[in-house]
């Protein structure tokens, strides 16, 4: 028998999509920049690290582990630009998703492959999960329909409006209460914490649950039209995670949200897991730019929006489409497409746009994003001219003018609400 050279090992590093068994394998697709250097080297390069190899060879490592085991270059393709596009497929029985689930996948392809010496820029575009493994996740409990339900918009599906709080830092439970009362006179579906105001000492989350969800009470009973507030129970530990929403819920509040960022997508796996708790989840994504702003670089945002849906949030905040923020429409569109479009038997989650939106950011917001759509205004309701009840009634009436194909300057007339917002703010165009 032939002695095996270290090209047999790297051969095994090749394979292409029709070859391969694809429920049971996970898909990778990787943009690449590099100079100097063998397009079939890097490529061999990233298969090691996504797998299992070292930098030389070891002699635990035998052919059949290699070939069944070992990552495989199924795509390879070279751009207009001299970049390169590379798709790999590393074998899903490897990461057991109910032990080691997404964490440990992510660490394995989305690791050492930034660290590769010959290769200058990479970003992880996309990951195509077989449903098979995929199989182990829940998904959202609530979905777009659930939150339809919630917020009685089921038969007229008009764009869902909610409220931030502002400042997002330093309030105490009384004043926050006083502006969720006031913004929910003026109709909205949700008043959320921003990223800012989680549990501190001059803001328990038992005081704050307890002062809104008696100033909601109240303008419901005054209105006839209840909006909930979203409860921000952002924590190191999870076990206060857990206390947290479990106070939420006993003291009647009807709404989650962790910044998922920067907690992990196991903390928000384990809420939507839950049967306790079972509320809805918003994930707030702060800090995902620095991960996916780049185009050449780093992790798409879409690769994200995924598996948060996966993982179970109910509301995924996506970009700032027609906002104050740095945005990509490309892949603003991707992330709003793999929130909404069937995946397996997850349901749907909503996307959610926010940052810098005014009532005159509407139409061109949702001519972008259809009406399948949650979007949040914390300067632009609470700092409209005529206070924040008015400023929720812009909203509204923005988002009635969209529905109803009307130019929202036409639209304005009669309607102070909506005409000081315009007046004040004007109207965006999403160019800008």
């Amino acid at each position: 028998m032939r002695k095996l050279l270290e090209r047999d090992f790297k051969e095994q590093f090749w394979s292409s999509i029709e070859s391969i068994d694809l429920d049971k394998h996970i898909i990778l697709v990787y943009s690449l920049k590099f100079e100097n250097v063998s397009p079939i080297k890097v490529a061999e390069e990233i298969c090691v690290e996504n797998s299992t190899g070292t930098w030389t060879p070891v002699s635990y490592e035998t052919l059949d582990i290699r070939k069944e085991h070992g990552a495989k270059t199924i795509g390879l393709y070279s751009t207009h630009s001299g970049d390169y596009v590379i798709m790999v497929a590393v074998n899903s029985q490897d990461y057991d998703p109910e032990k080691g689930g997404l964490s440990a996948l992510l660490a394995d392809v989305a690791g050492n492959v930034y660290e590769i010496k010959m290769i200058e820029k990479i970003k992880l575009l996309d990951i195509f999960f077989p449903r098979s493994w995929l199989s182990a996740f829940r998904g959202p409990k609530y979905g777009i329909e659930g939150v339809r339900e919630m917020t009685n918009t089921l038969d007229y599906r008009r764009p869902l409006i909610g409220a931030i709080v502002k400042p997002n830092i330093g309030l105490d439970p009384r004043t926050i209460s006083v502006i969720a009362y006031e913004v929910a006179l003026g109709g909205v579906d949700f008043i959320k914490d921003d990223e800012g105001l989680v549990e501190t000492s001059y803001c328990s989350i038992e005081d704050k649950v307890s002062y809104v969800e008696e100033a909601l009470d109240k303008a419901c009973e005054e209105t006839g039209k209840r909006a909930f507030y979203v409860y921000n129970i952002t924590a190191d530990k999870h076990e206060q995670v857990v206390r947290m929403a479990e106070l939420v819920k006993s003291l009647g509040g009807k709404h989650l949200m962790i910044s998922g960022t920067y907690s992990g997508f196991g903390v928000v796996r384990m809420l939507a897991e839950d049967e306790s708790i079972n509320l809805p989840i918003f994930v707030h994504t702060a800090g995902k730019e620095a991960f996916t702003r780049l185009r050449d670089y780093g992790i798409s945002a879409a690769v994200f929006s995924k598996i948060w849906r996966i993982v179970g949030a109910d509301e995924v905040l996506t970009s700032a489409i027609a906002g104050k923020f740095h945005v990509d429409l490309t892949e603003a569109k991707r992330q709003v497409i793999y929130l909404r479009s069937k995946l397996y038997n997850f349901k749907p989650s909503f996307p959610v746009i926010a940052a810098g939106l005014h009532p005159g950011s509407i139409k061109a917001a949702c001519d972008f994003t259809g009406n399948d759509i949650l979007i949040f205004s914390g300067g632009g309701i609470l700092g409209h001219p005529m206070g924040a009840t008015a400023g929720a009634k812009a909203m509204l009436q923005a988002v009635m003018a969209w529905m109803e194909n009307i130019d929202p300057l036409e639209f304005s007339k009669g309607k102070p609400e909506l005409a000081n917002a315009i007046e004040l703010w004007g109207v965006r165009r999403l160019e800008e």
